[in-house]
């Protein structure tokens, strides 16, 4: 078998195969949509990274190898067909990864933002409450442990950015997967990171003294109680000018280190995993990079897991997205129809006819022929878009829909022609620590912000002066918090989202930018034709 890693470097291999697809007749109808309505067509010239599927037949094949797509840059291609010299790479083989995989890629992300949550705010918490919470934080290791942070679900992304200015959302859009995600679990009044995290550098300081507590005077035995001035809500002193030194060198100290720290534990979570035994793939490619405004980390993903219930239920997302979209007559009309042929084709496919089957019989418009029927009646509107080159490939309303196909199997979509990417993006962002965009339940965010607010920890007192022994008895009352400017830590940094996309098979990928491989600048080199070449050999 060739080497498709050695092919591709070249900007060659073998050429894609789209199985499943219309018949000749079907082709010819499309086509004289270009000649009927060419008013309705939607340039899409300027798309210039497009994948395709492979053909991995058995036969061509036999030794078998991992799912992969192949994505190639438009505009390299045309200038090497041109015969532009030197001819340089323009096709790149993408593992597929699993979709386990990349929803543990987007919970270490999120574990990685809340351990910069948590290092930030104790550091200067800790800084500002010497001696107190220096001793017990950093010197007897008093915390919770190491944070987690739960499995984030797979949402699809469908943003209106996404789609043909000419076309409307046929479906309601949602936001990134991330968006909203980055926060803790919960939030505690201890650490749930270890001490060595943000204790770096500190040491216990006794002085200067930062407070002097409020407290009462009470003499029973003459009736005599005083207190100083606004017991028990304001200390009798505070060192206003050395509080606010020492929270500004925590905010510089928190956001120059442990921001770099985040983005390093960023590339960790986003290098490749190649565990095909396991089900444990990621295999991404850095589309120019993953900084504010470059590119993206990007993964062709699929649900490889052998569940016929999960198989199943990828179809049936499938199918209620089809029933519920809204296109433009005569595109609405021919939805059933225009995805029957694809549901056919998978009942006839050994691993998924028993789950495929059924479904089929259900749906109107899963039958031999009928797509043929309806484009020879919407061909006699003359109302429909135009393909005709320099459009995409087949009916580009129908085939935008296809952006809100969730990720399945990647037989399922293959036969639907269309594929998931996850991506993982930087962007420049400017909030608060607990960030107020974030998804909180009614009440959560107030009880969240209690727990984060910057200030000094002190403890009122009343003396009580007795005749007898022990002649002072002091009782503490509740701890109070002085709040210290700026009450709740700001932070400017690159943050990073992740989301699940799908994209039409010929049409634009969505932060797709410049040449892959180049990573950041710092960063790990990942050799990704070395690291794959035992999942494509």
């Amino acid at each position: 078998m060739d080497d498709p890693l050695r092919d591709a470097a070249g900007g060659g291999g073998r050429p894609a195969r789209r199985r499943g697809g219309p018949r000749p007749l079907v082709l010819a109808l499309v086509l004289a949509l270009a000649l009927v309505s060419p008013a309705m067509a939607q340039d899409f010239s300027a798309d210039d990274y497009l994948y395709s599927f492979p053909d991995q037949r058995f036969e061509l094949n036999p030794q078998g190898h991992w799912p992969y797509l192949v994505l190639t840059r438009k505009s390299l291609l045309e200038a090497c067909a041109g015969g532009q010299s030197p001819c340089g790479r323009y096709e790149w083989w993408l593992p597929y990864s699993t979709l386990q995989a990349t929803q543990a890629v987007a919970r270490d992300l999120r574990r990685a933002w809340a351990r910069f949550e948590e290092r930030y705010f104790w550091r200067v918490q800790t800084a500002l409450n010497q001696p107190a919470l220096s001793l017990a934080y950093c010197s007897l290791g008093l915390s919770l442990g190491d944070l987690d942070a739960s499995p984030p679900p797979v949402q699809l992304e469908t943003a209106q950015s996404f789609l043909p200015s000419a076309l409307p959302a046929p479906l309601p859009t949602t936001p990134p997967a991330s968006a909203g995600l980055h926060r803790l679990d919960l939030y505690l009044p201890l650490p749930q990171v270890p001490a060595a995290d943000f204790c770096d550098g500190l040491s216990v300081e006794f002085v200067p003294i930062m407070a002097i507590p409020p407290f009462c005077l009470e003499l029973d035995f003459i009736g005599f109680s005083w207190c100083t001035p606004g017991y028990p809500d304001e200390p009798l002193w505070f060192n206003e000018d050395h509080a606010a030194e020492v929270v500004r060198r925590a905010i510089d100290h928190g956001l120059k280190r442990y921001g770099a720290e985040y983005q390093q534990q960023v590339l960790q979570a986003l290098a490749p995993r190649v565990n095909p035994g396991a089900l444990e793939v990621f295999a991404p490619l850095a589309w120019q990079a993953h900084l504010s405004g470059t590119g993206a980390v990007v993964a062709a993903v699929g649900d490889l897991a052998p569940d016929p219930a999960r198989l199943s239920g990828g179809l049936q997302a499938i199918l209620q997205a089809v029933r519920q979209a809204r296109l433009p007559q005569p595109e609405d009309g021919l939805r059933l129809p225009y995805y029957g042929q694809s549901l056919l084709a998978l009942s006839r496919v050994g691993p998924l006819a028993g789950v495929a089957g059924p479904l089929c019989q259900a749906v109107a418009g899963c039958a031999e022929g009928l797509f043929e029927q309806a484009l020879r009646a919407a061909v006699a509107t003359s109302g429909l878009s135009g393909v005709q080159k320099p459009y995409a490939p087949g009916l580009w309303r129908l085939e935008q829909l296809k952006r809100f196909f969730p990720p399945s199997h990647p037989l399922i979509q293959e036969a639907f022609g269309y594929a998931s990417f996850f991506q993982a993006w930087n962007q420049l962002t400017f909030g608060t620590v607990p960030d107020l965009t974030a998804r909180w339940v009614p009440g959560e965010y107030a009880l969240a912000q209690a727990q984060r607010v910057v200030g000094y920890w002190y403890v009122p007192v009343k003396l009580k002066i007795v005749l007898q022994q022990p002649w002072l008895i002091p009782q503490p009352d509740l701890p109070r918090l002085r709040p210290v400017a700026p009450y709740f830590l700001p932070y400017a940094l690159e943050r990073t989202h992740w989301s699940w996309v799908s994209v039409p098979e010929g049409y634009r990928i969505p932060r797709v930018a410049g040449t892959p491989g180049l990573g950041v600048p710092g960063g790990p080199a990942w050799d990704a034709d070395a690291l794959y070449r035992v999942l494509l050999r």
